[in-house]
């Protein structure tokens, strides 16, 4: 929890630079302004705390790698961990944002150890989970993903999201999407850097809706008009569309193993913060990996 705050106060310039993409703190009652994370509970293996949503999913991946580095120091071995967000309202009632934010943590848990044991994956894996409640839904976690929002409308096998990512631990080749380094550093940056397409990804949301077949035409008309260029060879320079790809898993429908990284990459593009707000001592790092 220290490392995490640490993390947070190195950063704390860039996430309140607005010019950068950042925000203003929320000011007390004496015009204070409010640190922006509020630690509930940490004792043991268990950690909960509260904090704007728009640097949520960088901070459980913060603390993951953290504990993954500090249980090494300890125990002589590193210990893996798993992380359920849940990002709410402000209103939200407190006990039920808790819930789903337990409920995302145990199930990315259960999704790890059924991989483990069907196809051998490793166990040395930390990965997390996350999910938007605009309202004040009370249906729980298995529930909604069983629901039709997670299903794409012409196959109800193909799902609408790749979660949960994996913030260490190695992937095979053909899920390399589901790594979060990969996601949060290549493909959420490439769309918010491309500020005058978001319509058009805005656009890619409601195709990727109706599934792979539709997608597929949708984004080889892409490639046809924009010439669309694989991350690899885009390079720094951010001209013309950019819909980045792994390195080596070439995705022509976007629904690698019937599930696609592009629709939560599209949800968060304007919900998280840049990449430039996170710099310390003037060099810009990526905040997730």
């Amino acid at each position: 929890m220290r490392a995490a705050l640490d993390w947070v106060i190195a950063n704390l310039n860039g996430i309140t630079d607005v010019d950068k993409g950042g925000f203003k703190l929320s000011l007390d009652k004496k015009k204070n302004p409010c640190f922006p994370v509020r630690p509930i509970v940490y004792g043991g293996d268990d950690i909960t705390l509260v904090c704007d949503a728009r640097f949520a999913l960088d901070l459980a991946a913060e603390l993951l790698r953290a504990w993954h580095h500090h249980t090494g120091d300890l125990l002589g071995e590193p210990a893996h961990a798993c992380a359920g967000i849940a990002l709410v309202r402000v209103h939200y009632p407190f006990y039920r944002a808790y819930q789903l934010a337990e409920d995302l943590c145990k199930k990315t848990k259960q999704y790890l150890r059924d991989r483990q044991k069907k196809y051998g994956e490793s166990a040395d894996i930390s990965a997390l989970d996350w999910e938007f409640i605009a309202g004040a839904g009370l249906a729980m976690h298995d529930q909604r993903r069983k629901d039709d929002l997670y299903r794409a409308a012409s196959d109800k096998q193909e799902q609408l999201h790749a979660r949960p990512y994996y913030v260490i631990g190695n992937l095979p080749a053909t899920r390399s999407y589901q790594d979060w380094n990969w996601f949060r550093n290549t493909l959420v940056h490439a769309l918010q850097q491309q500020e005058e397409t978001h319509t058009r990804f805005k656009e890619l949301a409601d195709v990727l809706h109706q599934g792979a077949s539709v997608t597929k035409i949708h984004l080889d008309r892409w490639r046809d008009r924009f010439g669309l260029s694989r991350a690899e060879e885009r390079g720094s320079k951010m001209d013309g569309l950019w819909l980045p790809e792994p390195k080596h898993l070439p995705m022509s429908d976007g629904f690698p193993n019937n599930e696609t990284p592009y629709l939560d990459a599209i949800e968060l593009m304007d919900r998280i913060l840049p990449l430039r707000c996170y710099a310390i001592n003037g060099k810009e790092e990526p905040a997730a990996g």
